[in-house]
């Protein structure tokens, strides 16, 4: 019974202890994350149908990417290397 607990519990801590994160902080980065995109969604769609608006509340490209990279940089990338 404790080797199968102990198989659970790694599925919800290995990624984060790969990027250098416990559990609550890569939940906490990943809402963040999810927010900004939830709203970088219809502000680009408003956008692309509007050109001459600018995405507000830095949803354009540019700084969500330097968003994402600020994040734990050196351990996402060996991540995503796997």
């Amino acid at each position: 019974m404790k080797i199968h607990f102990k198989m659970k519990s790694t599925l919800f801590t290995k990624h984060p202890q790969e990027v250098n994160e416990t559990y609550l902080s890569h939940l906490l980065n990943a809402t963040k994350i999810s927010i900004k995109l939830g709203i970088a969604c219809p502000m680009q769609l408003l956008h692309g149908l509007f050109p001459f608006i600018c995405p507000p509340m830095n949803s354009n490209v540019n700084s969500l990417i330097e968003y994402l990279n600020s994040m734990h940089p050196q351990e996402r990338k060996r991540c995503n290397e796997k």
